[in-house]
């Protein structure tokens, strides 16, 4: 199991801190002699020159031994001043022999290995063997030919390097175990909205993003978080774009299946429609040439049963080829303004006479007069189907009525006929092409299903509503006009 962020950086702390405390440790045992005779030589330079320039700009012998006695207090360096013959002039301490000694000693060695040399002085290291002590002692040329001795005294180095060692690992150890301690307890704070943040991917891989990331830790963690929360937001709304396009192709595919079956009921019902006239002209033609209608009367019923199919197919053919074009677009409209009353009117007029001979009553009702803004031969088109489709199921009282009734900003026509309800689940499906509620009275009336169609397709055209609706005591088809 992998570690978790608390623990991992704890663990890394430590882990730097060892090795911190390895490189100091190394560090201390390979260069801190060398950094510590360094800075040794460069006291006794500095206090050298400080020497000199007293010595040449006073010869007060207070001054001079104040300056020895400052030298000795504030650095430990005992400092001794002989002239050409060897002879003690001044020195930092009362006890001047061995400073004597250990001048002449340093002055035979100046040529031995080791020793560095300046223009100025000269500078060798001397183990005192009487007490094992080792001094740093520089040598150089003081004013008026005197000879200038400062005496440093050099601890052990690796004694020195031990005890650094051991305190240094010691602040170290106790500095790790610390600092493990801190960052334990302030790694809780910095990983918690880091886990925070784990959870809510982890409920983001599970499609689930109610789980917001609450700001308040500062930083690039509330960045990280507002980014998430961004990220939450557009996943969503891309799983629910995802989501919406994959339902609507599911109902492009269910309505593209749809209307392959549409098609395939639609190429049945007009080959059934066609199928029946061309029966009959095949028959009767058939007759025709065998000779079986042998007399005038029979010929001509021949003739004429003939020519009626032949006009039913074609004015079959001539509404697919309308509907088509309407469906298509093709069909232009020419817009104008009317008085639809004038219109039905001379269509009811025209009804009248079919009607009377069926026994059939049509009357008008509602406004007398309506101007309207459409297509007035649409217009017409529409208003002959809803009277063709009155009288070929008209029934009962056999009763049509046509009502105007003017609204808002439209015009309502209405064609009632009284008759048999409309089952509820067939209304939806007049509008299909060949479709027929009632499919042995509409081919009584020389009907084959395209009226409604048609109907649809032209009030689709001039973007106006249409409909049907059962009355108590029969049916009423209606559409409506834009006012005028």
């Amino acid at each position: 199991m992998k570690l978790s962020i608390r623990y991992k950086l704890p663990a890394i702390f430590a882990i730097l801190m060892l090795a911190a405390f390895g490189i100091c440790i190394l560090a201390n045992s390979l260069l801190f002699d060398k950094f510590y005779l360094s800075k040794k030589r460069q006291m006794l330079e500095k206090n050298f020159y400080n020497m000199q320039t007293t010595l040449n700009r006073t010869d007060n012998e207070a001054d001079i031994l104040s300056e020895f006695e400052q030298v000795m207090n504030n650095s430990g360096i005992s400092v001794i001043l002989l002239d050409a013959s060897g002879k003690v002039k001044y020195a930092s301490t009362s006890n001047v022999n061995p400073l004597r000694n250990l001048f002449f000693e340093a002055v035979l060695r100046q040529g031995e290995d080791g020793v560095i040399h300046n223009k100025d002085y000269f500078i060798s290291s001397i183990k005192d063997e009487a007490n094992g002590t080792e001094y740093m002692v520089l040598v150089g040329a003081a004013s008026d030919s005197n000879f200038l001795m400062l005496r440093v005294t050099v601890e052990s180095i690796r004694e020195s390097v031990a005890i650094a060692n051991t305190f240094t690992g010691s602040i170290i150890a106790l500095a790790a175990i610390v600092g493990v301690i801190i960052v334990f307890v302030v790694s809780k704070s910095i990983t918690k909205p880091i886990l925070e943040l784990a959870a809510i991917s982890a409920k983001m891989t599970e499609l689930d993003f109610d789980t917001k990331y609450q700001p308040g830790y500062g930083g690039e963690i509330d960045v990280l978080g507002h980014n998430m929360n961004k990220m939450s937001h557009a996943l969503e709304e891309n799983i629910s774009q995802l989501k919406s396009a994959n339902l609507s192709l599911e109902n492009e595919l269910k309505e593209k299946t749809e209307i392959d079956e549409m098609r395939k009921e639609f190429l049945g019902n007009v080959s059934h429609e066609l199928k029946t006239p061309i029966a009959l002209i095949q028959g009767y033609a058939e007759g025709l040439k065998e000779g079986i209608a042998d007399d005038p009367e029979s010929r001509k019923e021949y003739c004429d049963i003939i020519i009626d199919e032949s006009g039913r197919m074609n004015h079959m053919v001539r509404q697919l080829l309308d509907l088509n074009r309407l469906e298509m677009g093709r069909e232009e409209l020419s817009m104008e303004r009317f008085d639809v009353v004038e219109l039905i009117d001379s269509r009811v007029a025209a009804f009248d006479v079919k009607m009377k001979q069926a026994g059939v009553s049509i009357t008008t009702k509602g406004e007398r007069s309506a101007m309207v803004w459409s297509d007035a031969y649409k217009v017409e088109e529409v208003l002959n189907n809803y009277l063709s489709n009155a009288f070929d199921h008209v029934d009962y009282d056999n009763i049509i009525t046509v009502t105007t009734e003017k609204m808002e900003d439209k015009t309502r026509i209405s064609v009632f006929n009284t008759g048999n309800n409309i089952p509820d689940e067939e209304l939806d499906k007049l509008w299909i092409k060949l479709y027929k509620s009632d499919k042995a009275r509409t081919r009584e009336f020389g009907g084959c299903g395209l009226g409604l169609s048609i109907v649809k397709a032209i009030m689709e055209a001039l973007n106006n509503n249409y409909g049907v609706k059962n009355c108590d005591n029969g049916v009423i088809f209606w559409f409506e006009i834009d006012n005028g």
